[in-house]
């Protein structure tokens, strides 16, 4: 014990290995005989028990820290290698000697090992990194096709779920259609209503009474041209009136809005707005403001 506190004993721990090192070449650690971290430490260290068992002797090693990779795991971790044993069967009378000998005769084999360990452990590290990050980037990227996948295959799905409405409603809107009045030059109060499609060129033209609403030639585009009515514009060709599906004008009569007996319009094409309702019946809203409306009339 007393070579060991020595002051030689403290000069060869604190020496260092190599030029370029931080530290020493020994760091120091004991236990009590017979102690649990003694029985650890020799566990770990598969170090041999001194011979003679009514003896107690104590036990002398050096040992250093061996980079490995498990074998089971492919992961690389620490392992304490014995470099040197002594049974104290007489201890060593100049420790610092016997350090010092060890150091001189292990240490460049030693050190360089552990160097190449060091190495080889972070090139495998880096190699284990780069092969996560490539299965990290492959299962998003494999995740995200499939997403845009899901999702392609849902927009057809809502896509044609919507052209079935529209079309199941455009059957409906043809039947509801008034019909087309007789032509009467002298009848003040039946108007011709002439289209002009801006998109294609497309015209058109039908005879309503002047009494009918302006949600009806709406209806009629939607229900004879394939447009949906709630994307339409018309316009007066001197462009001073427009008007909209969601304007409140389409419940005014066509006298209303000052259709002359000769009217022409431009239908222009928008696109169709997306919001929280857009997957909903195109009809439902129309029947809510309807009801709405004879509630009101019942309340007065």
């Amino acid at each position: 014990v007393r070579s060991l506190l020595s002051s030689d004993v403290s000069r060869i721990g604190e020496k260092k290995s190599r030029k370029k090192a931080t530290t020493g070449s020994f760091l120091f650690w004991s236990a009590e005989y017979g102690s649990s971290d003694a029985k650890e430490a020799m566990k770990r260290l598969k170090a041999k028990q001194p011979a003679g068992k009514k003896q107690r002797r104590p036990v002398l090693l050096v040992a250093y820290p061996a980079r490995i990779i498990n074998t089971n795991t492919g992961i690389p971790q620490i392992v304490p290698r014995v470099v040197a044993q002594h049974h104290c069967s007489p201890p060593p009378l100049d420790m610092s000697k016997w350090l010092n000998a060890l150091r001189k005769r292990h240490g460049s084999k030693e050190y360089a090992s552990m160097l190449h360990d060091v190495r080889e452990t972070h090139l495998l590290q880096e190699r284990m990194m780069g092969y996560k990050e490539s299965v990290r980037n492959d299962e998003e990227r494999k995740e995200k096709v499939q997403q845009e996948e899901r999702e392609r295959i849902a927009l057809e799905q809502q896509q044609k779920e919507h052209e079935k409405r529209i079309q199941e409603r455009r059957l409906e809107l043809k039947e509801s259609l008034p019909e087309e009045p007789a032509k009467k030059p002298s009848d003040k109060n039946i108007m011709t209503i002439a289209l002009r499609f801006v998109a294609d060129g497309r015209v058109g033209q039908r005879r309503f009474e002047s009494d009918t609403e302006l949600e009806v030639v709406f209806n009629w585009i939607d229900a004879m041209y394939d447009i949906e009515r709630e994307t339409v514009t018309l316009q007066t060709m001197n462009g001073q009136k427009t008007f909209e599906w969601d304007s409140t004008d389409r419940n005014k009569t066509l006298k209303d809005v000052e259709f002359k007996r000769m009217t022409g319009l431009r239908v222009m094409i928008q696109e169709k707005k997306k919001d929280e309702n857009a997957d909903k019946d195109p009809d439902k809203d129309d029947d809510d403001t309807k009801d709405d409306d004879k509630d009101s009339d019942d309340e007065e």
